[in-house]
């Protein structure tokens, strides 16, 4: 008689789903063995690959600066990023209609609060903003300072550098009210504006008189929040109050214009090219 050694058909079963979880339980641990290995590999060369600036010596470090502050002005604020450091897709960067655009070596500025503070204010002066972007960036680059950690956040903030403006045509309802309020909280920093050829000499100088208005009515509105926005119309003005700041006569009516004297009070008077006018903000 020959001996059947063939296993019951639930016996082969479950001998074939033991050998299928051993081989995948040490397929598991051969990719967990490879991904630890691939990560150490990857720190290490991360590592490998740092830039020890801070051990450079302090005359090399400002020479950099220096390169790097020759370059912002050159370019700003129009830098395309290089295209190894673009994080975006390629799908979605070939739908992009034009280069990605960055600020220079805003890097150096993220990196530690020593090259911060000896970076940033030198950084800034190269800056060139256009008018139509100013708010936004007097909202990035000049915050209030926070609750906590105010000495280091004055450590390097500059309140004695430089602002290029570049003038712009063709804008209407543009609120100016920020770069007055930054005027008068920096006195030490100088502003100056750029401008094509379509703008006259007078055009600037009426920016500039603006700015270096210090009459104390004039900054007692726009301290004390009597103002909520300065809006620019071509060459007017327009001075909105708040409700509870407005004189009377700033109220809608027929026959609304400004009374004589009150140019003068807040020293607008004597201001070139602008022509002012007053709302209300109820």
């Amino acid at each position: 008689m020959t001996a059947d050694f063939r296993m019951p058909v639930s016996e082969e079963l479950d001998a074939a789903v033991a050998a299928s979880e051993s081989i995948c339980k040490s397929g598991s641990k051969r990719r967990a063995s490879d991904e630890h290995e691939k990560q150490t590999v990857t720190k290490r060369l991360r590592k490998e690959q740092i830039f020890r600036f801070l051990d450079l010596p302090q005359e090399i470090q400002n020479w950099i600066y220096e390169i790097a502050v020759e370059d912002t002005t050159r370019t700003w604020p129009l830098k395309p990023i290089s295209p190894i450091f673009n994080r975006k897709p390629t799908a979605a960067r070939n739908n992009d209609k034009g280069p990605p655009r960055v600020y220079p070596y805003l890097g150096l500025t993220q990196t530690c609060t020593k090259i911060r503070s000896e970076f940033r204010g030198w950084w800034m002066e190269g800056h060139r903003v256009l008018l139509t972007e100013l708010d936004k960036y007097l909202s990035v680059f000049y915050r209030h300072p926070p609750r906590k950690d105010r000495y280091r956040h004055e450590a390097y903030m500059n309140t004695d550098g430089k602002l290029r403006v570049i003038l712009v045509s063709g804008v209407r309802y543009l609120n100016i009210l920020r770069l007055i309020k930054f005027s008068i909280k920096f006195p030490k920093y100088v502003i100056t504006f750029e401008a094509t050829p379509v703008f006259s000499q007078e055009v600037i100088r009426g920016w500039q008189a603006l700015l270096d208005n210090r009459n104390l009515q004039w900054v007692k509105w726009v301290r004390g929040n009597a103002l909520s926005d300065v809006r620019l119309m071509d060459s007017r003005l327009v001075l909105v109050f708040h409700a509870k700041h407005a004189r009377p006569w700033m109220h809608p009516t027929l026959s609304r214009r400004i009374p004589d004297g009150f140019l003068q009070e807040a020293g607008l008077d004597k201001i070139p090219y602008w022509n002012f006018d007053t709302a209300v903000n109820y």
